[in-house]
């Protein structure tokens, strides 16, 4: 019987490769019995559960993990992000904690697969390099409909309010986070900026249409669906329900522990938008940190159908954070060019009060470390 630490494989393994995290299982076809230290979620447990009334799987036992008691935890996120402290490293819970046992360059067959509770193991040696906050990449389940690769984009999310139970689903995500904080990390969310097509035929009253009533989508990107913030827009009056959804989602957040949040595509959402759900949060968490993806001018990213970035307005509507869109030194044509687009950064900056920061944000690949 082969051990692996995700319920990503049972979609495609055989019952007899089950070894999971929380019990101590023993197959019909091999009798060997397999334990694992880690949690694992409610939800898995009971599908093992349904397995042995079909008489497929046998459950000897069923174990809570050990876990020491928690500290109490004082988010500081926002003061981090005011006095520019903050060293941020971004993660996928897909593949944190994910293991190539056999060096093919894909997580497959009987590799360990990324989830919230094997991702923990990683935060001691991101603590050692000095990182005290992780921009964890949405945990969603993507939606399945003309979805792009196997699993489909991060940014597709099928439901906005709960978290992809083959990661751990929402105990694993909180035993994620409450490690991260034994560690001194804080931990700030993705919040994705669209939906996925499952999501706009299921909630067409959260979504954005076109003059000619079709779905509203970033040139490029096929998979997934904008959301209409008006109820509306010549009044601006904004859509009720889905500033409800988000005030849920921060609801969400403060339930599980979560210190911040990172907004995807910030400009995708008008300013009295966040100027209301900013505020939502700080009566949660007055420590709760925003870090708005928005850059000083447009990027290269598809623009149909987003408003232009607007960089002094999200500092305006309390977001603590804006990139720095370092990541751009291709365009630039010489050490000079560099040079003055790093002043005029810092000159925008320094216009808006004492607390405002900028960030440069730095992308690459670690093979065979995170």
């Amino acid at each position: 019987m082969s051990k692996i630490s995700s319920p990503y494989n049972l979609s495609f393994l055989g019952i007899s490769s089950i070894s999971n995290p929380r019990f101590i299982a023993q197959t019909q076809q091999d009798p060997q019995t397999k334990t694992h230290k880690d949690g694992e979620s409610n939800m898995l447990v009971k599908y093992l559960e349904s397995l042995e009334t079909q008489n497929r799987i046998k459950i000897n036992k069923i174990e809570a993990p050990q876990q020491n008691k928690a500290q109490k935890w004082n988010n500081n996120l926002k003061k981090l992000f005011n006095e520019n402290k903050a060293v941020i490293w971004c993660v996928n819970p897909r593949t944190l904690g994910a293991k190539d046992k056999d060096g093919n360059d894909y997580i497959d067959k009987d590799d360990c697969y990324g989830t919230f509770w094997n991702g923990a193991d990683e935060l001691p040696r991101l603590k050692e390099l000095g990182i005290n906050c992780l921009h964890v990449l949405p945990p969603h389940k993507s939606g399945e409909k003309m979805a792009l690769g196997i699993l489909g984009s991060l940014y597709s999310p099928e439901k906005f309010l709960e978290i992809d139970p083959m990661l751990g689903g929402k105990e694993g995500l909180k035993y994620f986070i409450d490690e991260a904080h034994k560690n001194g990390i804080h931990v700030m969310l993705d919040l994705p900026s669209c939906a996925s097509v499952d999501l706009f035929d299921a909630q067409p009253h959260l979504m954005a249409r076109d003059l000619n009533g079709q779905a509203k989508t970033p040139r490029g990107w096929n998979d997934i669906r904008m959301f209409n913030p008006w109820a509306d827009e010549t009044k601006r009056i904004l859509n009720p329900y889905l500033l409800d959804m988000h005030k849920k989602y921060i609801d969400m957040c403060i339930e599980l522990g979560v210190d911040g949040v990172r907004a995807d595509v910030s400009r995708a959402k008008p300013t009295e938008f966040w100027n209301t759900l900013i505020p939502y949060s700080h009566q949660k968490d007055p420590n709760f940190g925003w870090l708005a993806e928005t850059y000083t001018y447009e990027d290269a990213s598809p623009q149909a159908n987003i408003p232009y970035d607007r960089p002094m307005d999200a500092w305006r509507s309390g977001f603590d954070l804006i990139y720095g869109q370092w990541h751009i030194f291709h365009e630039n044509k010489d050490a000079k060019s560099v040079h003055d687009y790093v002043i005029d950064n810092l000159n925008m900056s320094n216009r808006m009060p004492k607390g405002k920061s900028l960030i440069g944000s730095i992308g690459g690949t670690i093979k065979n470390t995170f």
